[in-house]
């Protein structure tokens, strides 16, 4: 059944209005961001702040100032916010954290301290008041969440979905001021004796360095000469006001043309495919495609933008010459890459649109690039900035220049956005310009989830995503087009997005970061035409901000190791025997035995990605979280139906499974396999050229391997119709158990070569007969690069590698010390065709 979408007006342009209203104004007035569920008051006795929250939380760590507006060190907190109770029942409370606090329910105190429950207190259907009176501890990070428990569910902390949203009236001028100073780049020609920590504040513009091999020059002058025509939103300022602003316009972008650089082009592609990925990865929840005013991005003339070849290789790498862009990275390939171009090309139908200059002198470009501020916010080669610009602090005190867009000033820029905030700080010095010395993540996290529009294809707090509610739009795009769906036909895995209100307080934050890097090892939901996007710059930072955002510390949990006697009661119950979760979820190699209603993540993926709090939540009562899941509940009141398990404690369980997971993980890391990659080639020409060419070779097979155990022979090498004047190169990870010394037996018909984290260990190449070479080495507990090479020049084939582990005997190493990464063994290409 497809889920009904909110319907505002007749058409899918009139349904844009709301969430895009609410798109441009979070964009624009950062205080937007926050949902106002929860006011904070913070007071460190100098200064003062109050902002609004999601959550009744805080996170703050040690040394670091609660915002960025109250000074580091000890500090009080006011959170205040409406509980929203659907039926009259018994709620028991509990304060975690480090610190001090009070808790008050409809102004009667329940509690006075952290970590202990509260006795149960009726409340009737409605809206209760909560307020929580917070003081930082000494000497540690400040912490505070509220947990609630009914008789429904055991503890956990207090969704956002059960705060009400309230009308709070506060002066957001400062935080808006201070964006603005980040947004605008201010601090890139105006300086200030602040040392700077905003994140923002660092970022710089796209590289001007071999710019001419990758735009258009005619489209490069019409953006200096107005950015803000090109795209409504643009932050580029127009540079120059006077009446030779079009011929300056010009002499810079012929300068910039004549800066070329090696550039990867990519052709061809077919618009149809190209359509159907664009519908299928959620690009029309942040652009364009039918109108140049809207207020997403317009692609209707990026064609005028990229010089033949070079829009595919940016829609690969946008962040190549742009590493703070917000335009992420979708991993795509060389051919998936050409098929999205080949469609945004067809959108443009003016196909006799301006690509060269009529006229433009690149020395006087050049002397404008260096004088005009351009090096401030760009970056280019060999160049500096001449620019003399006054201070920050001038400029703030200053109704001129820049930050009046009536000034007659031709030699200041004129700025896009709305500067009137600025005005209204009336003394800078006081709190705006110290605290772009403070960095507060849990504040950068909330702005950067406007910023980089999270919400196009995630929900959160029962918002639907603008995917979702656009996606009328691309309809004609795809034969089959998915929105969220609450029932799928059976085995086909539904194509639903994970939702976001647990973001800070579900993944792991080193998880999370690798996912926002874009270096996950392995996707965790592999059936989902969409995909997580990658914003390398600001991933370690945002995954941080999440997590404090939610009260929780971003520092590694620890994790116990299970006995042997939990693991493999853990085994035991994800299995038939069990909880059957291997009917639905595929555990490490083993794929999922039943798939019905619909596929889950790998289970060895979970010690990795989730919490632990929140995978005892989720086991105990997936509902809760996500209602329409059709994960089953196992248990109630910490009851299992398995009494022959721990006596049917459900906590126990679910611990043991998550020991067993723990260990799964451990012996075989997401991302890889089993192991080692096997490429198979034909040796052409000088042997001795082949081999330190290998790397431009193509393979005649592929394939993986699980040992290295091939008996010297004449009959041909073992499944792959090769039989003499052929290289194999073997390649993977060596998973060693302990620390200790390693004997390693290298035998071969003909010659071999065995390398470790890059070093040669054995080398046997040449012509031989069946012989062994062995060597010693020291080797710590943990994976190592291996690498081996075998050649057969005539005769006999065989290949073997074993070792004498410290205190054992030689052996052939086994499949289970070897390991090779998934995307490593994709990313071979070979002709598979020639082979059969």
């Amino acid at each position: 059944m497809k889920q009904t979408l909110p319907v505002f007006k007749s058409s899918w342009q009139s349904k844009l209005t709301l969430p895009l209203v609410w798109l441009s104004i979070a964009l624009a007035m950062i205080p937007s961001v926050w949902s106002d569920r929860v006011k904070v008051e913070y007071d460190t006795g100098t200064h003062q702040d109050t902002r609004l929250e999601r959550s009744l939380s805080i996170y703050v760590p040690l040394n670091e100032p609660a915002t960025p507006f109250v000074n580091q060190g000890a500090f009080e907190a006011k959170l205040e916010s409406q509980l929203i109770i659907n039926a009259r029942q018994k709620v028991t409370f509990e304060m975690r954290g480090q610190g001090k606090a009070k808790l008050a329910v409809n102004d009667i105190e329940t509690l006075n301290s952290l970590g202990e429950a509260s006795e149960p207190i009726t409340l009737s259907e409605g809206k209760h008041e909560i307020r929580i009176h917070f003081k930082s501890p000494k000497g540690k990070d400040a912490a505070l969440r509220l947990f609630w428990k009914t008789a429904d569910f055991d503890f956990e902390a207090v969704p956002s979905s059960a705060l009400a949203k309230r009308d709070v009236t506060m002066d957001s001028s400062l935080r808006t001021a201070r964006h603005l100073v980040a947004q605008q780049k201010c601090i890139a020609c105006h300086q200030t004796n602040e040392p700077l920590a905003m994140p923002e504040l660092l970022e710089k513009g796209p590289s001007l360095t071999g710019l001419g091999s990758r735009l258009n020059p005619a489209w490069v002058a019409d953006w200096i000469l107005n950015p803000s025509a090109i795209r409504a939103g643009a932050h580029m300022p127009t540079m120059f006001r006077d009446e030779s602003a079009g011929e300056k316009a010009a002499h810079i972008a012929t300068f910039l043309a004549s800066s070329r650089g090696r550039v990867k082009r990519l052709g061809g592609g077919d618009p149809e495919s190209g359509g159907q990925l664009f519908q299928e990865l959620g690009c029309y929840a942040c652009h364009s495609i039918h109108d140049e005013t809207s207020d997403r991005i317009s692609l209707l003339s990026v064609d005028k933008k990229f010089l033949n070849g070079v829009l595919a290789t940016f829609l690969q790498t946008p962040t190549q010459h742009y590493p703070d862009s917000r335009m992420p990275s979708f991993d795509l390939s060389d051919s998936e890459a050409e098929d999205l171009a080949a469609f945004l090309r067809s959108l443009n139908k003016d196909k006799n649109f301006k690509k060269e200059l009529s006229f433009g002198n690149p020395d006087i470009g050049k002397n404008l690039v260096i004088s005009s501020g351009c090096l401030n916010c760009h970056e280019m080669q060999g160049m500096e900035s001449t620019l003399a610009a006054p201070d920050l602090l001038a400029v703030l005190n200053s109704e001129e220049g820049c930050r009046n867009p009536a000034s007659t000033s031709t030699s200041a820029p004129r700025f896009n956005a709305d500067l009137k905030a600025l005005s209204q700080i009336k003394d800078p010095t006081q709190q705006l310009i110290p605290s772009l010395g403070k960095k507060n993540l849990a504040e950068y996290s909330h702005r950067q989830f406007a910023a980089l529009n999270c919400v196009a294809c995630h929900q959160r707090d029962s918002v639907p995503s603008l995917r979702d509610q656009l996606s009328e739009e691309v309809a004609h795009l795809s034969k089959s087009i998915t929105v969220d769906s609450e029932e799928e036909s059976a085995g086909q895995a539904p194509q639903t997005i994970p939702a976001l209100d647990h973001l800070g307080s579900k993944l792991k934050t080193h998880w999370l970061t690798t996912l926002l890097e874009g270096t996950v090892p392995e996707k965790t939901r592999p059936w989902l035409k969409a995909r997580m996007p990658a914003w390398p710059s600001r991933a370690k930072n945002m995954a941080t901000g999440f997590a404090h955002a939610a009260g929780i510390s971003a520092d590694p949990e620890m994790t116990n190791p299970g006995s042997n006697e939990t693991i493999g009661i853990g085994e035991t119950l994800v299995g038939i025997q069990g909880f059957s979760c291997n009917a639905c979820h595929a555990i490490g190699d083993q794929a999922a035995l039943a798939i019905f209603e619909g596929a889950g993540p790998n289970l060895k993926l979970t010690p990795g990605r989730l919490r632990n709090e929140f995978y005892h939540q989720w086991m105990h009562f997936p509902q809760r979280i996500t209602p329409m899941s059709i994960m089953p509940r196992f248990a109630e009141n910490n009851i299992s139906p398995l009494k022959q398990y721990f006596d049917g404690n459900a906590g126990k369980q679910f611990t043991a499974i998550h020991d067993y997971l723990f260990k799964l993980a451990s012996d075989v890391p997401p991302g890889m396999q089993s192991g080692l990659i096997g490429e198979y080639y034909k040796i052409s020409g000088n042997r001795d050229r082949f081999i330190r060419r290998l790397n431009r070779a193509t393979p005649f097979f592929l394939r993986i391997d699980p040992e290295i155990d091939f008996p010297n022979t004449s009959d041909g090498f073992y499944g792959t119709k090769l039989n003499d004047q052929f290289l194999v190169r073997w390649h993977g990870s060596l998973k060693i158990p302990s620390d200790g010394t390693y004997r390693f037996h290298l035998s071969s018909d003909d010659g071999s070569r065995l390398s470790i984290d890059g070093k040669s260990i054995l080398d046997f190449l040449g012509p031989h007969s069946f012989g062994e070479k062995s060597a010693e080495i020291k080797l710590k507990k943990g994976n190592h690069e291996l690498e081996l090479l075998y050649e057969e020049i005539g005769g006999g084939q065989g290949c073997q590698l074993a070792w004498t582990p410290p205190g054992k005997e030689k052996q052939i190493i086994s499949s289970a010390h070897f390991l090779h990464a998934k995307k490593a063994f994709s990313s071979v290409r070979w002709n598979r065709a020639t082979w059969e």
